[in-house]
């Protein structure tokens, strides 16, 4: 009777969350453009390149995509994105902001991928998987966000930004990770993938239920690279 009960309060709890996710990433694009864009919202001042391991950064449309995002539903969380994710697990290790938006540079130890090619549990699986083209990335930064409402169902997600020496190793990465990532590193959860020049963006939850909102996340990002 328990179990009945447990399942039909997860029926209601996903019909409120289909509900919600009709709500649009911004209400009014162009405005969220121009306040994106505006000089308010990117004070050099906030940039602090010196934690940063490599020198390099996020792209300018990403950055972007992180305005837009914060002046809709969603907003960043630098507290979950340790707690949750265990990003930047080093307690020293501080989020450089750019524009006013904290991401977080890796090291390919740091993240989840690195975790299941090290791990012996998934031998079989990554057998074919090229790891060292994704060992050899030049950056790797990572911005995290959540849901603003007040809600107990915490909606979160985060989007990765790869460079690759070259446009040709990342549309490698792209082809590698796009056949394991549904099945090994982002297990029942629906990823997304983008290639653009030699980066590769990889967009991804902790629950297939978030999903839904995150695909178009990812359409606008797509959208905002066609500018």
């Amino acid at each position: 009777m328990r179990s009945l009960i447990s399942f039909f309060v997860l029926i209601i709890c996903f019909s409120c969350k289909k509900e919600k996710q009709s709500i649009p990433v911004v209400e009014n694009k162009k405005e969220v453009i121009e306040a994106a864009d505006s000089t308010t919202l990117y004070k050099e001042s906030q940039i602090n390149k010196k934690d940063a391991l490599t020198g390099n950064s996020p792209i300018h449309e990403f950055i972007v995509l992180t305005n837009r995002l914060e002046l809709g539903r969603w907003k960043h969380d630098t507290i979950r994105a340790k707690k949750i994710y265990g990003l930047g697990k080093n307690s020293s290790k501080k989020p450089v902001f750019f524009k006013e938006k904290p991401f977080y540079e890796l090291t390919f130890d740091e993240t989840g991928i690195s975790r299941f090619v090290k791990s012996k549990n998934f031998k079989d699986e990554l057998e074919d998987f090229d790891v060292e083209v994704f060992e050899n990335t030049v950056s790797i930064w990572s911005y995290f966000y959540r849901d603003d409402m007040d809600d107990n169902w915490i909606e979160d997600g985060i989007i990765e930004q790869w460079e690759f020496k070259t446009q040709t190793l990342a549309k490698i990465a792209h082809e590698n990770i796009e056949k394991k990532g549904g099945t090994v590193f982002y297990f029942n959860t629906n990823p997304f993938f983008y290639t653009y020049k030699n980066y590769l963006f990889i967009f991804h939850t902790r629950a297939m239920a978030f999903s839904y909102d995150q695909k178009i996340i990812f359409e606008d990002f797509k959208n905002l690279l066609k500018e």
